[in-house]
């Protein structure tokens, strides 16, 4: 009897417990099915939620608040849009023919015959010379954000003629642009504008070689007046504009009733860009009567270490009181023999009928300069350049470079050395 009491006892037990069991399920059950009903409560919430976010930001888009609004959503793209480029550059030049003389008796000044048209802003000799530090901003104009400016401010003796005194700071070009909305890649730019026509330009940076030729006194450097300029796609561009004189800044900008006309043809491929373009004016004040100028340009890019271009100007009309033809040609290559290091070499000849642009004023002659350039990044942001130049010269009439004395012009040829150094930020 006690044995059956106890296992009726036990199967009681054990019944409970199912029971209890079968009773908790339910319970589990019920509360799951009541945590899934608020899971999909709340995700339905949250797409009603994002829903309005993505309205409300519809309508500020649509209404440009968001470009109005002060703060970092309105400072970014700006930021993001603009480009700032920035360097310092220094030298030591040298003229082997007497490099223990200074001034006139150096035979680079400035004073008379050609040492100044072709060293440029070399006309020293056994000089320390701070070149140029140049801060330069940008804002190209796209299709997302149409106005766009240019802002650049040079200082050194490596400037464009517009500062005061050879240290001071000059502004090299400043404009405003605008990309029209009803032509695709159509641009008008206005302002102090940089040429289109030639290859070396004022930059210290952008050059194969540290001194600028002689075919740089046969082409402008800026202008003031205003461009329009299509990109019809393919590589193809087109630019016509308006300019205050054809040449440059030397002199007076404008005489009210006259004005030049530029334009250019530029065509870009992959290994290859060509181009040509006219500047001319009427009655021009800075030449004294009529002037075209005619600028083709090619530019090779066979590998990825090498590059090349030829460069040819022509100036015809009134250059300075009498009629002159000027033809002037460039033929300069690069190649990069290592990732840090490159040699440049660069060839010119220049015939003056006149010797108007060779500043001889003794009549026509031929001019001509061979120089070699190495080049080598001893850091990321600091390069050393190394050239030699050899300029000569053949004037009929006797003109010639300065003798080492300082005497009158005798001297048909010279060679320059420059050491320097570029600081990129």
């Amino acid at each position: 009897m006690r044995f059956m009491s106890r296992m009726v006892a036990l199967t009681g037990a054990c019944l409970l417990a199912v029971a209890g069991v079968a009773i908790a399920d339910e319970n589990v059950e019920a509360q799951l099915e009541q945590l899934n009903d608020r899971m999909e409560q709340l995700e339905g919430q949250l797409e009603d939620a994002n829903a309005r976010v993505e309205a409300q930001e519809e309508v500020i888009r649509d209404a440009q608040l968001d470009e109005e609004r002060p703060g970092r959503n309105a400072l970014s793209p700006f930021i993001e849009s603009t480009e700032i480029s920035a360097w310092v550059a220094a030298s030591y030049n040298i003229n082997f023919r007497n490099p223990g003389k200074s001034g006139a008796a150096a035979g680079i000044t400035n004073q008379g015959s050609f040492n100044g048209t072709y060293n440029l802003f070399y006309n020293e000799s056994n000089t320390v010379q701070f070149d140029q530090a140049w801060i330069g901003i940008n804002k190209a104009p796209t299709e997302e954000s149409r106005a766009g400016y240019n802002l650049d401010l040079v200082a050194g003796a490596v400037n464009n003629g517009q500062p005061s005194g050879p240290y001071d700071i000059g502004v090299y070009a400043g404009s405003a642009s605008y990309m029209m909305p009803l032509m695709d890649g159509f641009t008008i730019e206005g302002g102090l504008l940089a040429t289109w026509q030639g290859a070396e330009v004022l930059q210290q940076t952008a050059n194969l070689n540290i001194t600028r030729g002689i075919q740089w006194n046969t082409q402008p450097v800026t202008n003031l007046g205003f461009t329009g300029a299509l990109d019809m796609g393919g590589g193809l561009v087109v630019m016509v504009g308006m300019l205050n004189n054809s040449l440059g800044l030397d002199g007076p900008q404008d005489s009210n009733n006259n004005k030049a006309v530029t334009s250019r043809v530029n065509y870009s491929a992959d290994k290859f860009s060509i181009g040509a373009g006219v500047n001319w004016s009427k009655n021009e004040i800075v030449t004294g009567g009529d002037h075209l100028l005619f600028n083709a340009l090619l530019s090779v890019d066979p590998t990825d270490n090498l590059t090349a271009y030829v460069d040819y100007t022509m100036n015809v009309g009134d250059l300075g009181g009498a009629d002159s033809m000027v033809h002037a040609i460039s033929v300069a290559t690069r190649l990069a023999v290592l990732d840090t290091t490159g040699i440049a070499v660069r060839g010119e000849y220049i015939k003056d009928d006149d010797g108007i642009l060779l500043n001889d004023g003794s009549g026509g002659g031929n001019g001509w300069t061979v120089t070699g350039t190495i080049d080598h990044e001893l850091t990321d942001t600091l390069t050393a350049k190394v050239e030699i130049r050899y300029d000569g010269a053949d004037m009929p009439s006797g003109g010639g470079f300065w003798n080492g004395d300082g005497t009158a012009a005798s001297q048909d040829g010279q060679v320059l050395g420059i050491l320097q150094l570029v600081y990129e930020f």
